[in-house]
């Protein structure tokens, strides 16, 4: 028999299904692995709903789901009990929790999806030029200046007043500024500001950190943390780093060249963690990335990275720290250790 295909409106219906099934199987007496297996022999989208229902709950940090038993296994003549038996009030009990267990889990992968939706259409709304995943795009600006964005990256334009500015709302922009002394053009990336007269240079900015890399001429960077502002001036080759948490900077010197190569399809980057890194090629992964194992995540890296197959740079990342890539489905991707 042919498996049957789904309405697009049948999908939160798997998944409250899914959410069921996940929760019957931590029973101790519940054997039903047929029901399950002809569950998901239903269609293709039951199996992938199943693994991405049970995966990501577990990327939630409530792996495994372990569903705590309020009755004892049915006796032969539990189905005799009376409405208001002890018996019956406690099925009536289980049944009550496993709805709310199951609208708990369904809400969880709701508000889980949520965390991936919401600040992105935030920044839509902000932004007057902006990319999707694995997308780059030139701007011209009115000035005479270009700006090249990166995937999943957005900017807002000003240009009313005595300067230039360009705020950086998402990901990563490189700037070929028009020189022109009467209005500095300034960058504003979180709480970084870079200002230039006309200068070539690389802004991205990380889960964590804000990275300024200079291709060309000068340009003066200020950092705002607390009540303070440091500065910091670079010249072509220097990469400063910037943590935004603690307001830190450091710098490194890379090859001019070098410096904003993921216009070549490379990502280039110093001393960053693993976490910040798989961030950085989310953006050009149509897949969602996990990565429950912090203290994998916490681990520094220094590297290229090939942006054109974004699923060989994730294992090169992690390969030499003892981590691996699951092909959960085509849409999820799981990084765990050996």
């Amino acid at each position: 028999m042919k498996p049957t295909v789904p309405h697009e409106n049948d999908i939160d219906a798997i998944r409250e299904e899914a959410a069921r099934w996940l929760i019957d199987l931590q029973s101790p007496d519940c054997r039903d692995f047929d029901g399950l297996n002809a569950w998901l022999d239903r269609s293709p989208e039951h199996r992938r709903v199943w693994e991405e229902t049970r995966l990501m709950w577990q990327a939630l940090g409530a792996a495994p789901l372990h569903y705590k038993r309020i009755s004892a296994p049915r006796s032969p003549t539990a189905d005799k009990a009376s409405p208001s038996s002890p018996h019956a009030r406690k099925k009536a009990i289980k049944g009550f929790t496993r709805r709310m267990l199951v609208g708990g889990i369904t809400s969880a992968l709701l508000c889980f999806a949520a965390f991936l939706v919401v600040p992105r259409l935030a920044i839509e709304w902000q932004a007057d030029y902006l990319t999707t995943t694995a997308e780059t795009r030139s701007i011209a600006l009115e000035d005479g200046s270009t700006v090249q964005l990166g995937a999943s990256s957005a900017i807002r334009t000003d240009f009313s007043g005595g300067y230039r500015k360009v705020t950086l709302l998402e990901g990563e922009a490189f700037f070929d500024v028009a020189h022109d002394e009467a209005r500095p053009f300034i960058v504003d990336a979180s709480e970084v500001k870079i200002e230039v007269l006309g200068t070539a240079f690389d802004v991205r900015l990380g889960e964590g950190q804000t990275d300024i890399g200079l291709a060309r001429g000068s340009i003066r960077a200020s950092v705002h943390s607390g009540k303070t502002t440091a500065t910091q001036t670079l010249s072509a080759g220097n990469l400063l780093i910037v943590d935004r948490q603690t307001g830190k900077m450091s710098v490194d010197q890379v090859s001019a060249d070098d410096i904003g190569v993921w216009r070549a399809g490379r990502l280039l980057v110093a001393n960053s963690t693993i976490g910040e890194v798989v961030a950085e090629i989310q953006r050009y992964h149509p897949a969602w990335i996990l990565m429950p194992d912090r203290g994998l995540a916490a681990s520094r890296v220094t590297g290229v990275y090939d942006l054109s197959e974004p699923d060989k740079a994730l294992r090169a990342l992690v390969s030499a720290h003892g981590g691996k890539v699951r092909d959960i489905s085509s849409a999820i991707r799981m990084i765990t250790r050996l």
